[in-house]
């Protein structure tokens, strides 16, 4: 129960930030950046400490920002398309499914 309660609170922040970056205009960097630093650094913790204590604590982490990091960049792809920035498009696109495979990979593996 605690870890589903922790991956909610994961949720609520990034839509908190999301929202945030969304009403003030930033740039897709600014949308994209912070998730792609947080997943890293759960993945680079999960792999120093290679203990199960913190697998099981991160691992909701790390699901829960690559399903968040997916949803921003396919909307970040599909304000692209109604903007007519067809290469960013193309390479958001690339991303969303890069991510896709990356949460298939991790739903195999446990």
């Amino acid at each position: 129960m605690f870890l589903s309660y922790e991956g909610y609170g994961v949720y609520a922040l990034i839509g908190c930030y999301q929202a945030w970056a969304y009403w003030s205009r930033r740039s897709t960097k600014v949308k994209l950046l912070p998730l792609w630093i947080l997943l890293f650094g759960s993945v680079v913790i999960q792999a120093a400490a290679a203990s199960l204590l913190w697998f099981v604590l991160l691992f909701p982490i790390t699901e829960a920002l690559l399903w968040c990091l997916t949803g921003v960049t396919l909307i970040e792809a599909i304000v692209a398309v109604y903007r007519k920035q067809y290469w960013k498009c193309a390479g958001l696109f690339i991303l969303v499914l890069m991510l896709m495979f990356l949460l298939n990979l991790l739903s195999r593996a446990f």
